[in-house]
Formats: C-alpha cells, sequence, structure tokens
C-alpha cells in the first residue's frame, strides 16, 4: 500500500470508528447512518478483491472479515441476528478468509 493510500485508510477507519462510537454513547442517532454497513461491506469487496494482485494474497482473510463485518451489522439491524452471535460470525469469516487464501494461492 503506498503511503497515500495509507494515509486515506487510516483517517477513513478512525472516521468510521468515531460515528460508531457516537452512536454508542447517543450522540447521534444510528438511524442517521443507514448506509454504513453497505460501505463497510463494499470495502471489505474492494480489500478482498486488491489482494488478488498482492504477493500470496496478503489481505484477503482481512476483506473476508470485513466483508462478514459489515453483513453481521445489517443483519443485526433487521433483527435476523443478536450481538451475542458476532464472535461466531467472526471466527467463521476468519476460517473462511484462511482457507480462500491457502485454496487460491497456496503452493501447489
Amino acid at each position: 500500500m503506498s503511503r497515500g493510500g495509507a494515509w486515506i485508510w487510516g483517517f477513513g477507519l478512525i472516521t468510521i470508528g468515531l460515528l460508531l462510537l457516537f452512536a454508542n454513547l447517543g450522540l447521534i442517532p444510528l438511524r442517521e447512518l443507514p448506509l454504513l454497513p453497505l460501505l463497510v461491506v463494499l470495502t471489505g469487496v474492494w480489500l478482498t478483491a486488491d489482494a488478488r494482485r498482492r504477493p500470496g494474497g496478503r489481505g484477503i482473510t482481512a476483506g473476508i472479515v470485513v466483508i462478514a463485518a459489515g453483513v453481521f451489522w445489517m443483519a443485526e439491524s433487521l433483527g435476523w441476528l443478536e450481538e451475542e452471535q458476532f464472535l461466531a460470525v467472526l471466527l467463521v469469516a476468519l476460517g473462511a478468509g484462511v482457507l480462500l487464501r491457502g485454496v487460491m494461492f497456496g503452493r501447489r
């Protein structure tokens, strides 16, 4: 990742984190951020696609985890999943990312 890309990612993640923190503290209503989970999913898709061009597929697991976090967030907001299920979803996403990287970029 270039130095400029690192700055963009850093500020982007800090901004999303602060928005979530302010929403959890009740300072801003989460209903005002309906597209944020979709933005998280799209970021994960971009990370996963970008990992295909990197040596050894570096970053593919992170992309899968970010996608899973965004999908979980959407599912929770729709009432399909409960907050307590996040760890299970996270572990499944980590496992899927590791397997995908091994299948796509493992030694032959």
